[in-house]
């Protein structure tokens, strides 16, 4: 009998990380050098559909761990019909009080799915293979079942560590600067701007920590809340970072072979 062997040959063995231009809102896939699949909230509709099917081959129908920062529309929509579409091992999330529709939708659709459930509620770090390692900065305390005053600054904050290459995503923190584990945070080769880089974020003194080399700031073309402000742009000029953006560039591609690290033309 003929048998059919598929081999990930023409797969290049390194960390990638794909912030997609998926309009106003969050999402970014994240595939180590073995090949396990991390995806990062859902922006605002189905188009992540499409987004990580131009990633993953065909026969790869796994999505190894899905963090959902935060369950505001722009994140947490996508991720529905990601769940119909894939097969999700883990969910990571804070379990935080909120009353909307299609995160109540999307908790349904986890639960369906019978996904390991990891809560984000203390520091610390979580193997996601190849050698990449996700380390939680915030939230250290449990925000289960609690009603908070401002939905962004509940968002999941993590590093994304492999070999000497660092990578922070903020999610939607608009004040970082009063983050409990500031001072575990160092400089960084790539930051995931939080909330869109909007006024109240990117803080001249969180950007002396983590002072990164590049700035990612997903957000749609001509968006109503003015994303990116000047004033948070004029951040990063005055610490020398380039700064890319998906309403600008597109679909903005980052990899590592865990020593160099560079932005991949698509």
């Amino acid at each position: 009998m003929l048998g059919v062997v598929l081999v990930d040959a023409y797969e290049p063995h390194r960390l990638q990380v794909y912030f997609f231009d998926v309009g106003q809102g969050d999402s970014i896939l994240i595939r180590t050098p073995d090949r396990h699949t991390i995806l990062v909230d859902g922006g605002p509709n189905q188009n992540v559909i499409e987004e990580i099917s131009g990633v993953l081959p065909w026969y790869d129908q796994t999505i190894d761990l899905m963090i959902l920062t935060h369950p505001h529309a722009d994140h947490v929509n996508g991720l529905i019909a990601v769940l119909a579409r894939y097969r999700v091992s883990r969910v990571l999330f804070t379990d935080v009080a909120y009353t909307s529709s299609m995160y109540q939708a999307w908790r349904d659709a986890v639960a369906a799915e019978r996904s390991e459930i990891i809560i984000a509620d203390r520091l610390g770090d979580i193997y996601v293979g190849g050698g990449a390692t996700i380390n939680v900065l915030y939230p250290g305390r449990s925000l289960s079942g609690k009603t908070v005053s401002n939905l962004n600054n509940s968002s999941i904050v993590f590093s994304l560590l492999y070999g000497s290459f660092s990578a922070l995503l903020m999610g939607d923190q608009e004040r970082e600067e009063d983050l409990p584990g500031l001072e575990l945070i160092k400089p960084v080769d790539v930051l995931k701007v939080g909330h869109h880089g909007s006024r109240n974020g990117s803080d001249p003194a969180f950007l002396s920590k983590a002072h990164p080399e590049l700035a990612v700031i997903s957000d749609g073309i001509h968006n109503r809340y003015g994303h990116p402000h000047n004033e948070t742009l004029e951040n990063f000029y005055l610490i020398d970072a380039k700064v890319l953006r998906t309403d600008v560039d597109g679909d903005i591609i980052v990899e590592s072979d865990g020593e160099r690290w560079w932005v991949t033309p698509h």
